[in-house]
């Protein structure tokens, strides 16, 4: 066996999938399981206890906001990496997962040569994400209109059709059309897929308070604007608690 081994913490819920990927990583000569965790807390306490390379992490545990996970595991040891492998490709989640620190992203449909490519690849500190992934998440704000980013914004930050309608001054069937475009841009198939699609992305909080500032549609008797605070970091939900440390 080669003097350094890149040592693999495994976590996911499944025990099956544990063993299949510890199985798989047995084969190859420069890398080692030093632990496996079914659970956030587990994963923390793993982590913490073990002398551990690279954290191969499945972020849709029950009860765990992954996110927030990575982002723990990141803080107390800056120097493991984060391997995503799951099986979810909503958009905008390789941005968020690498934001919140992971080094890597993979699919677990990927061929078992795949995957023994990302771990060595993110032990050796490079970033990586599978071909397909990085083309599935090769959209750019960009593709938006200035419009179409406004409204993914307010949305995002919690307002309704007409009120978005109101601070653009624009109609609310103006606003529907901008929310449908914006879906078909992303692939969205769902309103809660668009908001996910915008908080994994933190719309809310890069939303713009000049935005804010723009008039309402004129009605008699009335000319205002709507006053807006930008949304930060959204409160957790009794199913994404704060991870607690062990």
């Amino acid at each position: 066996m080669p003097h350094h081994s890149c040592r693999l913490l495994l976590v996911d819920e499944h025990a099956i999938v544990r063993r299949g990927l510890k199985a798989l990583v047995q084969s190859e000569p420069d890398i080692v399981v030093s632990g496996e965790a079914s659970g956030g807390r587990e994963a923390l306490k793993q982590v913490r206890r073990c002398k551990v390379d690279v954290v191969i992490l499945e972020p849709h545990l029950p009860g765990v906001n992954g996110l927030e996970l990575i982002r723990t595991i990141h803080q107390w040891q800056p120097e493991v990496e984060i391997l995503i492998l799951t099986a979810c490709t909503l958009p905008g989640a390789v941005r968020a997962a690498f934001k919140a620190g992971a080094r890597g992203f993979a699919l677990k449909s990927e061929e078992p040569i795949q995957i023994i490519r990302a771990v060595r690849k993110v032990s050796e500190h490079t970033s990586y994400v599978t071909p397909q992934i990085a083309q599935a998440n090769s959209y750019s704000y960009r593709q938006l209109s200035n419009r179409e980013t406004a409204v993914l914004k307010l949305l995002t930050s919690g307002l309704r059709n007409k009120d978005i309608a109101s601070v653009l001054g624009i109609s609310r069937r103006t606003v529907e059309a901008y929310r449908g475009h914006v879906s078909q841009k992303y692939h969205c198939h769902s309103f809660g897929d668009l908001i996910r699609f915008g908080l994994q992305h933190e719309m809310a909080e890069d939303f713009e308070p000049g935005l804010a500032a723009l008039p309402r549609a004129k009605a008699p008797g009335s000319f205002q604007t709507l006053e807006l605070t930008p949304h930060g970091p959204l409160p957790r939900t009794a199913s994404s608690p704060t991870i607690p440390f062990p």
